[in-house]
């Protein structure tokens, strides 16, 4: 059976479970009375988990096989998931502490196993396996829809999908990944922290406004669509799903156009995109044009990190994993108090002053992407 199963399985469960639950995140919120300031701060105690995880990542990994990491990681996320849709505040600042740390092991996990199937196969696939997160969005976006429009409870709608992801995880991840994998290397005389040097720091300069974008559609797209446009759930739910269809499309082809266009082409023009759908996103209220705008945000976020990791993983000077976990715990440190700043200000002023002020971190990345890529 196709390798590619097992990042099909990985990267989709993990979509599936990030939209169930920022599909229901206003209605848990409403349930516990939290502003969007205070919401934002309880988010933000998932990058202080991730950030503080970063250290042990890559030697989880590495210990247990990434394809046995990814499974328990699956199945870790599916319970927080599950237990976040009736938590009250203190469990759920816990619940998100444990997703971030969860989260960095995942990452560096899911994204060892596609390289490894490049290296395996000597074909680029790394576009297509963050494709099925994309789908994995599509799919959990579609079944957040027909939740919501049969009423069915936040409790039946995140525990279905916890269950159906664990099932998934333990049955086909560990089938159809590749399963020869190194012993744990040794550690003794190397570093415990996977430090960014200058490449990995200017990397993160460079994409920090794509990053801090895509992060605001996943965590307040779906508050912008009910609350500035007044999309019922329902519509809002799959207006916001538009950036995954896109999301899809454009990392289902990523591998073939990496191959035909520089990195530093695709990274400038995902932030072309990026400013277009703020535009339109703030331009006007209807279903088209916002629909139009996700979609826009989706073509901006496709590529971004599948091309970073592979510039880290091919330039930085670090081993594989390190690189990665390097990567991942500069842009998680770099953004570790841009969830609640976003809902302080949205709480004071507006959701569109949230993202209209994005455009000024992205024209960054137009400046820098030659630089960190090497061509143009």
């Amino acid at each position: 059976m196709p390798a590619i199963f097992a990042p099909a399985i990985i990267f989709g469960c993990n979509a599936i479970l990030f939209v169930t639950l920022f599909s229901r995140l206003p209605d848990l919120a409403a349930n516990l009375s939290l502003d969007k300031g205070a919401l934002g701060t309880i988010i933000l105690c998932s990058a202080v988990g991730g950030l503080l995880s970063t250290p042990l990542a890559n030697r989880i990994a590495a210990r247990l096989t990434p394809p046995l990491a990814a499974t328990i990681g699956i199945t870790i996320l599916s319970l927080v998931v599950f237990l976040m849709s009736f938590a009250p505040i203190p469990g759920l600042v816990l619940l998100f502490f444990v997703m971030g740390a969860n989260n960095t092991v995942l990452e560096v996990s899911q994204n060892l196993v596609s390289l490894r199937i490049e290296a395996d196969s000597g074909k680029k696939v790394l576009a297509r396996s963050h494709g099925f997160w994309s789908a994995g969005m599509i799919l959990g976006s579609a079944i957040s829809a027909g939740m919501q429009w049969a009423g069915a409870s936040a409790q039946v709608h995140m525990g279905a999908m916890a269950l159906l992801a664990i099932c998934a995880a333990w049955f086909g991840i560990r089938r159809f990944a590749p399963k020869s994998w190194p012993a744990a290397p040794v550690t003794t005389g190397k570093p415990r922290f996977a430090f960014p040097n200058r490449f990995i720091l200017l990397l993160c300069v460079t994409i920090w406004g794509l990053v801090l974008l895509e992060g605001a559609a996943y965590d307040w797209g779906i508050f912008f669509l009910r609350e500035v446009n007044l999309f019922d759930p329902a519509t809002a739910t799959l207006v916001y799903g538009c950036m995954s269809v896109a999301m899809f499309v454009m990392r289902m082809t990523g591998d073939s156009l990496r191959s035909r266009i520089s990195d530093g082409t695709i990274l400038r023009g995902a932030a072309v995109a990026g400013i277009l759908a703020i535009i339109l996103l703030l331009a006007s209220p209807t279903i088209w044009a916002a629909a139009l705008a996700f979609v826009l945000l989706g073509f901006s976020a496709a590529m971004v990190f599948p091309v970073a990791v592979a510039i880290a993983n091919a330039r930085s000077g670090l081993d594989g994993g390190d690189g990665i976990a390097a990567l991942a715990a500069t842009l998680t440190l770099a953004r570790i108090g841009i969830p609640p700043l976003f809902g302080w200000i949205a709480q004071a002023y507006s959701l569109q002053l949230v993202f209209g002020m994005l455009i000024i971190p992205i024209l960054v990345t137009i400046l820098l992407a030659p630089r960190v890529t090497g061509r143009t």
